[in-house]
């Protein structure tokens, strides 16, 4: 499961459907609407042009992008093992980072040959069901919902090749959780994290002091925001902030999941009255105190970013948005730590397939892709995310490249030290689960309804999913 699409928060203040959003979190293609944030890009956001795509289809129809060739030269020879990586993109010919790291491990491994799979979000897990029952599963996979394709069978699970190959220590905190059951079955492709952009020209005008560098708590966020808030005027603290409620709750010590179902099956708790205060809390911060922009509000800016427009003062976007907002950003700004700084490493997570005919192979990739300096270095060097290793030279790059802004060094130095890493595993069926959930936090969010009044039904629903998956799980094993 990929968090940045799968954290349980409400979407934003207006009246659009609730939807995931893995990485952030995104990494990941990006959501659509430049209201939404920036969702982290699968391996890169270069849009140059690339090599030439074949289009297959999925069981269920949907286009899906083959790069037959990303590269060429030696590897492509018939002596080579072939071997494909699955990714979530919906224009992945189109990638030139991407395609270039690929012909980078190619150039260099002529006895292994790298194809790539592009699926678009929506259409990852039937494409790789129906790949997966047609004996041609992909090799290596991005992991969108780690407890579902554990608990399916989909998974290699790791721990032996990692005990005998990898140094863990050179792994960054939070990079190397294991999967619900204790297992490991994939290595962090980078480093993803939730920050607070700020419009220092916004703080600058209203006369208040800037984000301070160890964060705020979520009190004093709520009341800056509230500071800068001119709702008559068109102008508010902050665009986003239910972005990553759940985080903020489990961050909090709020009952969020606990694992006392049946037969220790996952709960979601959202539903006790202190959680439920919580979700309440963050409707009134935009419908009452108006801090942020309502469903009307939103709908008056046109769809335009409000963050990005001048807008608001501040905004939550992930380390992936630097380029995006350098680019459309017409005032100073500068990043600090969420509230409360802890939170999950939500970077994408690439594993083997169970059903890979070739895992010798797929494994020097995933190694090499994951752990060795060459494709970190190169991933730096081209804007494409934050190191999931200890590399100095590529975290160096990372922190002082062209998009850097000011204010990350003291936030990756946080969010190294362990105590910040918020463990968030993926539970089996708790993608189907959070797909009843947020939709109710929604119209929570959007002053529809009482928190009170519509999550306890939801989660009565989502808990009896997540029990009935469990044990399907536990019954498979």
């Amino acid at each position: 499961m990929n968090q940045r699409r799968s954290l349980v928060r409400g979407r934003d203040a207006r009246a659009i459907p609730a939807i995931l959003l893995s990485l952030l979190m995104a990494l990941l293609a990006a959501c659509g609407g430049d209201a939404s944030p920036t969702t982290a890009p699968s391996g890169g956001s270069g849009t140059g042009a690339g090599p030439t795509a074949g289009a297959t289809s999925t069981a269920g129809g949907a286009a899906t992008a083959t790069v037959a060739d990303p590269g060429g030269g030696a590897a492509s020879s018939g002596s080579a093992t072939k071997i494909s990586w699955m990714i979530w993109a919906d224009d992945i010919a189109n990638d030139k980072n991407l395609n270039a790291e690929i012909k980078m491990f190619n150039d260099t491994h002529p006895n292994i040959h790298v194809d790539l799979i592009g699926v678009p979000w929506n259409d990852f897990t039937a494409k790789l069901q129906a790949m997966t029952a047609a004996n041609t599963p992909p090799d290596v996979l991005a992991i969108q919902n780690e407890g579902d394709f554990v608990s399916k069978g989909f998974m290699l699970p790791l721990d032996d090749l990692i005990k005998k190959d990898i140094d863990t220590s050179k792994f960054l905190a939070g990079a190397l959780d294991p999967a619900y059951d204790g297992k490991m079955y994939g290595l962090r492709h980078d480093t993803a994290f939730w920050l607070l952009y700020y419009n220092k020209d916004y703080f600058d005008k209203a006369g208040v002091g800037y984000p301070p560098a160890e964060g705020y708590t979520v009190d004093q966020f709520m009341d800056t925001a509230c500071k800068l808030s001119q709702s008559g005027n068109m102008q508010w603290g902050m665009s986003n902030f239910n972005y990553i409620t759940g985080i903020l709750a489990k961050q909090q010590g709020l009952p969020y999941i606990t694992m006392d179902g049946p037969g220790g099956a996952p709960q979601y708790r959202i539903d006790d009255p202190k959680t439920l205060a919580w979700y309440q809390k963050v409707a009134d911060f935009v419908n009452v105190q108006h801090c942020q922009p309502n469903a009307e509000q939103n709908s008056s800016l046109g769809g335009s970013d409000p963050f990005l427009a001048g807008r608001t003062g501040m905004a939550f976007n992930g380390n992936w948005a630097f380029g995006d907002v350098k680019s459309k950003a017409e005032f100073k700004w500068a990043v600090a730590p969420i509230p409360g700084v802890a939170q999950p490493n939500v970077g994408m997570k690439v594993g083997i397939t169970r059903g890979s005919k070739n895992q010798d192979a797929a494994w020097t990739f995933l190694k090499w892709l994951t752990y060795e300096p060459e494709a970190t270095r190169f991933r730096s060097e081209n804007g494409m995310g934050q190191p999931a290793i200890t590399d100095q030279q590529a975290n160096d790059t990372f922190l002082h490249g062209a998009n850097a802004p000011e204010g990350l060094d003291t936030i990756v130095k946080q969010l190294s030290d362990p105590k910040n890493a918020l463990a968030w595993p993926g539970y089996p069926g708790q993608s189907q689960a959070d797909n009843i959930i947020n939709p109710a936090v929604d119209q929570v969010i959007q002053g529809l309804n009482k928190a009170q009044d519509v999550l306890p039904g939801a989660v009565q629903k989502a808990n009896q999913v997540l029990a009935d998956e469990w044990q399907k799980a536990g019954a498979a094993k």
